[in-house]
């Protein structure tokens, strides 16, 4: 007879992510990503947390080397110094040859970090020695926070915002979510033709575009059971 172990807390708490930094984190990340750079005042108004919540989490993703302060006379105190988060960018190792940074179709990636023995003891390596499946769901719960910040943002309107915001939107695709099921040769040529789109995007954007954006927000995902 078969027995069905009982979720430790553990797991209950990694479920119930909601309620635990496994959102806040991406969320903060999220924030810095659309709009640079915000203090720690900003962040809290932005997603509605307690003072002491904020600076914890600013301190462990600081911690972790995600996000960097730096602090500047405030404009009209100039007796106060004002703390201003940003993200670190990661910079490549000396002599490494500058690789084409793949978005879409990400699988051969990481298992070439897996199967990478000279990257296997590298502990800045985010895709090795098991760490894939943290890498994979990192990119989820990124993908969670920016969809409920815009979930946030249309509820927080009036019906005569939303009339402007639609009339304002009506020339561009959006706002939209939508989720296909397909069978496995509809995915695989959907994927590629998104995959060739998006790599065209990518590289007017590094050459146009790099760092300046309009808040536009396109949320790309590919899943195959």
């Amino acid at each position: 007879m078969s027995t069905t172990s009982k979720p430790t807390n553990d797991s209950k708490k990694e479920d119930n992510f909601y309620s635990s930094g496994e959102l806040i984190r991406p969320s903060i990340l999220w924030l810095l990503l659309r709009k640079t750079e915000l203090t720690a005042k900003d962040i809290q108004e932005f997603l509605g947390l307690k003072r002491q919540t904020t600076y914890n989490y600013l301190k462990e993703l600081e911690d972790k080397g995600w996000i960097k302060v730096e602090y500047r006379q405030h404009e009209s105190k100039p007796h106060m110094n004002v703390g201003y988060y940003s993200r670190v960018k990661k910079k490549a190792k000396p002599g490494a040859s500058k690789k084409k940074k793949q978005w879409i179709f990400p699988a051969d990636n990481y298992l070439a970090k897996l199967t990478a023995s000279d990257d296997a003891s590298d502990p800045e390596c985010e895709y090795c020695d098991g760490k894939v499946k943290n890498a994979i769901i990192e990119k989820i719960n990124f993908g969670i926070a920016a969809l409920s910040e815009k979930k946030k943002f249309i509820r927080n309107m009036s019906d005569e915002e939303l009339t402007v915001f639609l009339e304002t939107n009506k020339h561009f695709p959006g706002p939209s979510l939508d989720v296909l099921l397909l069978t496995n040769d509809e995915f695989e040529q959907f994927g590629q033709r998104m995959k060739e789109l998006y790599s065209t995007t990518i590289e007017r954007w590094l050459i146009e575009h790099s760092n300046m954006h309009d808040e536009n927000f396109v949320l790309v995902g590919f899943f195959k059971e």
